[in-house]
């Protein structure tokens, strides 16, 4: 794929409606409290009111979304992403329930995933049910300042996933993600990334393709290719 011709054709979309985004005006569903982004919503109005996290195992959770086609929808991305064999370090951004990293896990044993959310329930159930604990560093975090509680992760990790996060996410919040990512990737480090776009709530931010994409090439990644499905591959 050429990269200039990929450049050339967000420069041109954006110079017809620059900084435009797309507009969804969702309803709060039944029986759940309004939409405030806060940890607070996402530990018991999201994870536990809507997903259910305080009575359902992985297995239900896993066969609900793979059935729904996330598994095979991140299968046709990662068969065009070379994956070393040797030993890597993968961050999982925003891990939800821990599928992604489950998925990434069984595919390449050769990964040792770092996982976090700001949800203490999502970070609960991941620590209960995750099936790959002793390849993976499971923590309460947040995207302005990914560490640990002992490092700083600087130029740490080789590859990471930022999938169905970025509409979640205040504009402030969103820029700041953006720089974080560039710290703790390796220099040649890669990042898979990809916004979801439905009409959901939640989904306070969902921005143009390609105001998305420039976002992060401005702030200093390098657009390797366009995968399916609206997934990106950047390289630091």
């Amino acid at each position: 794929m050429n990269i200039a011709r990929i450049f050339k054709g967000i420069k041109r979309r954006m110079s017809r409606s620059p900084g435009q985004e797309m507009v969804a005006k969702p309803s709060t569903p039944s029986g759940e409290d309004a939409f405030v982004y806060s940890q607070e919503w996402y530990d018991q109005s999201y994870h536990i009111g809507r997903v259910g996290v305080d009575h359902r195992t992985f297995e239900d959770v896993r066969d609900q979304y793979e059935t729904a086609g996330y598994h095979r929808r991140l299968n046709r991305v990662l068969d065009r992403v070379r994956i070393p064999d040797k030993p890597i370090k993968w961050l999982e951004v925003g891990c939800h329930l821990g599928l992604t990293a489950y998925w990434i896990a069984e595919r390449f044993p050769q990964a040792h995933l770092y996982m976090f959310d700001f949800s203490i329930s999502s970070i609960t159930w991941c620590k209960t049910w995750f099936p790959y604990k002793l390849r993976a560093t499971i923590w309460e975090g947040n995207v302005e300042n990914i560490c640990l509680p002992n490092d700083s992760l600087d130029n740490f990790f080789d590859f990471a996933t930022c999938i169905d996060v970025t509409e979640h996410l205040p504009e402030s919040t969103y820029q700041k993600m953006i720089l974080e990512l560039l710290r703790v990737l390796k220099i040649g480090g890669s990042l898979i990334l990809m916004q979801g776009n439905t009409p959901n709530v939640e989904h306070i931010h969902i921005l143009a393709e390609d105001r998305l994409v420039s976002d992060f090439w401005s702030a200093g990644f390098k657009l390797v290719k366009k995968l399916p499905d609206r997934y990106y591959l950047f390289r630091k």
